[in-house]
């Protein structure tokens, strides 16, 4: 009989109210529809499925991502039971997870970084969710994390930073050179982390700074000498040192404007 009622509402209802009713009116009835899918008599996996196959628009009001959230907060009081919600899903109505991967997310963030699907179409500002994690999860994921968000080596305690860790963390994000203990501080490490990002040159150890300067420069252009710790090094160097330098940085930035002119045009 719901059965029925659903398609009665879907198909002959709601096309009657797109004819006669304007679309903001015929949006905030929707929205009620599918916030009245989803209640504590109803599993929230089933609500999101139903939801996603009769109006998935819905999933942008407001209101219906809001009761969702406080449903799915409610119900997923473990991590097994938040892995549920997203296996049947997954399972049932995968192209849903696009559409509520980000209130899974929020409310299970070992979730997020246990599925793939969800981490490779949510991964920008995953900082806050890392750092909330037990330590033990924060190693168990480090891999994962730091081969695309470097700078959170930092939420790793520093006798288990290793050499492979480091390496992960400067390939991708050269400023993260800063949290590199500093025995594993190898030139070629340091290399790596100033090619990355010019800026990584003020964690480089005095040793090696100098050789690096122009590195830094060519990766990091002309706004770095405005920074007085690199104006420092900068002047250490010869007066033709500092020009060559000068004339390379001008000269790998024409070299990347060519090849984007090649490419684009």
């Amino acid at each position: 009989m719901t059965t029925v009622k659903t398609w009665v509402v879907d198909n002959i209802v709601g096309s009657l109210e797109s004819a006669v009713l304007s679309d903001r009116q015929n949006f905030k009835i929707k929205a009620a529809r599918a916030c009245e899918t989803i209640s504590s008599d109803v599993l929230p996996q089933e609500s999101i499925v139903q939801i996603f196959l009769r109006f998935p628009e819905m999933f942008e009001a407001n209101s219906v991502r809001s009761k969702l959230f406080k449903r799915l907060r409610r119900y997923c009081v473990s991590d097994d039971l938040a892995q549920e919600v997203f296996d049947y899903i997954s399972q049932v109505a995968p192209g849903a997870i696009s559409k509520v991967g980000e209130i899974l997310a929020r409310v299970n963030a070992l979730l997020f970084f246990r599925n793939t699907q969800l981490y490779n179409i949510f991964d920008s500002n995953l900082g806050h969710m890392y750092e909330s994690l037990t330590y033990e999860q924060k190693m168990e994921f480090a891999p994962k994390v730091l081969a695309t968000h470097g700078y959170l080596l930092r939420a790793i305690n520093p006798p288990d930073r290793n050499k492979n860790l480091c390496l992960l963390a400067v390939t991708n994000s050269g400023t993260a050179l800063r949290y590199v203990p500093v025995k594993l501080k190898t030139k070629n490490l340091m290399e790596l982390a100033v090619l990355e990002s010019g800026y990584a040159l003020q964690y480089v150890t005095k040793k090696y700074q100098r050789s690096m300067i122009c590195i830094a420069l060519c990766r990091a252009g002309l706004n770095i000498m405005k920074h007085s710790w690199f104006l420092t090094l900068f002047m250490l160097m010869s007066e033709k040192e500092r020009n060559n330098c000068i004339k390379m940085e001008k000269q790998e930035r024409d070299d990347r404007a060519n090849e984007w002119h090649a490419q684009n045009y």
